[in-house]
């Protein structure tokens, strides 16, 4: 299966990140539709913060990247 995450993670070149907040681009990215969530990706990580009304049904649906739920994102993102 196509993974648009790693498609991306390969064009960072000398970026350190991409944080992806808008609806349709996480949902492009992730497969997964939800009116919340941050996507973080590094050159070799990237994750998925969502809040806790959608964190069980991303946690079962987004297959290429990890899925935390978030309760402090700029926290958490540092």
């Amino acid at each position: 299966m196509y993974n648009r995450i790693s498609s991306i993670q390969n064009q960072l070149g000398n970026s350190e990140c991409l944080l992806v907040t808008s609806n349709s681009n996480r949902k492009y990215l992730t497969g997964f539709s939800s009116s919340a969530g941050t996507l973080f990706i590094t050159k070799h990580t990237a994750e998925f913060f969502i809040d806790f009304r959608y964190y069980e049904k991303a946690s079962r649906e987004i297959k290429h990247c990890a899925v935390t739920l978030s309760k402090a994102l700029y926290a958490q993102l540092n």
